[in-house]
């Protein structure tokens, strides 16, 4: 699996925007975070703070999705996209302008905004937005079929089989990884992934 390098803009745009450290440590390119910086609206009101949030949230997705691998059969074909669920308005809307015109390993991504959804697409990545705060365990029981990257920053995540969980520390955005999960996804996540992690479950 090819690694993303680190880029020297990287610096120049967390000096300005104190992303968290996990972000400098995967080398996300620095394209992406350039578009998510230049979509931050001025800090200030609590809307401008939530879309900050969740464009950097939408970062974090997009490395995830750069070091975990998919059994083949999780993809319809070569040339298949690979699809983003995400569940919350805001959320929703950073990852569609920060992610849509991306790929990762040569698939293009395909953002899809989960709500009310009965029958969920197949998703590869499928984000939980604590925005929602209703039960998710129902409606979202089939993803747990697929081979799908649950991520959310809901505490109850581990609930309906979540695999990774982000959680504020210290005012920096930090991550918590649930292998047993992954491994009946079949997903295989990366070593520089977990060692990027603040716990680990195995």
């Amino acid at each position: 699996m090819t690694v993303p390098r680190r880029l020297n803009e990287l610096d120049m745009i967390t000096a300005a925007y104190p992303t968290p450290g996990t972000i400098r440590q995967l080398g996300i390119y620095a394209r992406l975070l350039i578009a998510v910086v230049c979509c931050v609206a001025v800090v200030g009101t609590a809307q401008a703070e939530t879309r900050r949030e969740y464009l950097i949230k939408a970062a974090f997705l997009y490395n995830f999705a750069t070091f975990v691998e998919w059994p083949t059969d999780a993809f319809t074909g070569a040339d298949a996209p690979i699809v983003f669920c995400i569940d919350g308005d805001a959320a929703f809307e950073a990852a569609n302008d920060a992610l849509a015109d991306k790929s990762v390993n040569d698939r293009k991504i395909r953002v899809v905004k989960m709500k009310n959804i009965t029958q969920p697409p197949i998703c590869h990545i499928l984000f939980l937005s604590a925005q929602n705060s209703g039960p998710i365990l129902n409606r979202d029981r089939a993803i747990t079929a697929h081979s799908t990257l649950i991520v959310s920053d809901r505490p109850e995540i581990a609930e309906i089989g979540g695999i990774v969980n982000l959680v504020i520390v210290d005012n920096r955005i930090r991550f918590d990884v649930n292998l047993p999960a992954a491994r009946r996804a079949r997903l295989q996540i990366s070593a520089r992934l977990l060692k990027l992690a603040r716990s680990v479950t195995k």
